[in-house]
């Protein structure tokens, strides 16, 4: 190396763009009959599978979706997850960022998807991170998911039960609240039964797009806010 390189500043390394699209992840699959775990093939696609996963609403949920031949394409196509509700209807979601959607021929593609794809039996639908995660809903997806799980012995859970009754006579209670009122009763790992319960729905806030902390509100079933 000569006297001349050595008097170079470094030059700054190129800006790494974590892109927390494109994480592969494996899911617990919890609402379909197919594999063991459900793949998803980005982190925003990782957080939608996970919201549908939680939602008391959703029936059926699945990552292994069917390849659609389009006519006016005259290719297959195949979409990123597949859900049902009560109702017959399969909805068919595309999981895109919301950029990627600026672009014309994506947009031509998707339109002529969604035409062909409509039917009284399927809805097409497009998702972005607007739809799935907006503002700090995200944390709390994750922080759903993962005591979702929870899982509680016979004689614990009859506590869980005791914790919407801290809430019977309250039209709302902060979190750290709950959770300080739930050890002075002798209720054990207050915390975990409290995410449980948010996560199983049985426990609510106002907004769950606004991250969840020690001041937030929280309602069960029962109250009204």
């Amino acid at each position: 190396m000569n006297k001349e390189t050595q008097k170079q500043p470094p030059k700054a390394k190129p800006e790494f763009r974590s892109s927390w699209w494109a994480n592969l992840s494996f899911i617990p699959n919890l609402k379909s009959d197919g594999p063991d775990m459900l793949r998803a093939e980005s982190s925003l696609e990782t957080l939608f599978v996970l919201k549908l996963l939680i939602d008391p609403q959703v029936k059926y949920v699945t990552t292994a979706c069917t390849s659609k031949y389009i006519e006016r394409l005259k290719r297959r196509y195949t979409d990123d997850v597949e859900y049902t509700l009560a109702g017959p209807t399969l909805y068919c979601t595309e999981v895109k960022q919301s950029s990627e959607l600026e672009k014309q021929e994506i947009k031509d593609k998707l339109a002529i998807v969604a035409d062909e794809l409509n039917t009284e039996q399927c809805c097409f639908e497009i998702k972005t991170e607007h739809d799935i995660c907006p503002r700090d809903s995200t944390a709390n997806i994750l922080r759903f998911f993962r005591h979702y799980h929870n899982y509680f012995p016979k004689d614990e859970l009859v506590e869980v039960e005791k914790v919407t009754e801290q809430l019977s006579a309250n039209n709302g209670v902060a979190l750290l609240l709950l959770i300080d009122s739930l050890r002075d009763a002798g209720i054990s790992y207050q915390a975990q039964k409290v995410w449980f319960l948010l996560a199983h729905k049985r426990l609510h806030v106002s907004d769950e797009s606004k991250f969840i902390n020690s001041n937030t509100l929280v309602w069960s079933s029962s109250c009204s806010k």
